[in-house]
């Protein structure tokens, strides 16, 4: 099941600000640099952007050269494995279970590769280097949170002055909702600030 999200913007600005989400994730319970999931450019005053949060994540490896393996559908206790192969390395799952969240090894003889999740073709989530024979178990809370900020891009790790966002959405039993943003002046005194409307659950 997807939920479906309906972004909304209310500011009195006529600027038209950029807005990002992402999730607050862990690994191996420490704090990961958020990643921008979602983007949304442009849309006017009183104006829509409808979008899927999908609750099927996918998990991959990248490496340092911007390469990226063919995902794989995961869930909370899944295991996957980078290992090598007369071709090359292979990403494949790794026949164990998870104790926490969705776990990615290296189990390469050399080569630093970062795990990766994704949720609708969008980067969710990335681990720091790992080398050979290191692994990582992402967690990734039921909540969004959103932001501003003109510079932002898809896929980019986001530093923690842009994390501080002003609006947490829990998704738990979450099967659509609107995001409205307000506030703001056309001098860009005041940020604008987020809340939501028409929650519907399962």
């Amino acid at each position: 099941m997807n939920i479906q999200l309906t972004f909304v913007n209310r500011t009195s600005s006529r600027c038209r600000q950029t807005v990002f989400l992402f999730h607050p994730t862990s690994a191996n319970g420490v704090p990961l640099k958020a990643v921008a999931w979602k983007v949304i450019r442009n849309c006017p005053y009183g104006w829509l952007h409808s979008f899927t949060y999908s609750l099927q994540l996918e998990a991959g490896i990248g490496d340092c050269y911007g390469n990226y393996s063919p995902r794989l559908a995961a869930r909370e206790g899944d295991a996957f494995v980078v290992q090598p192969t007369a071709a090359g390395r292979c990403f494949c799952r790794s026949g164990t279970h998870a104790a926490d969240g969705v776990a990615v090894r290296n189990e390469l003889a050399r080569g630093t590769l970062y795990a990766c999740l994704f949720n609708d073709g969008r980067l969710l989530a990335r681990s720091g280097g790992l080398a050979p024979r290191q692994g990582v178990s992402f967690r990734i809370p039921a909540v969004l949170r959103i932001g501003v900020d003109g510079n932002v891009r898809e896929g980019q790790l986001l530093d923690e002055a842009m994390a501080s966002a002003s609006c947490e959405l829990p998704l738990a039993g979450l099967r659509s909702a609107d995001l409205i943003m307000t506030g703001e002046d056309d001098a860009g005194a005041a940020r604008p600030v987020f809340h939501l409307e028409n929650l519907v659950y399962s």
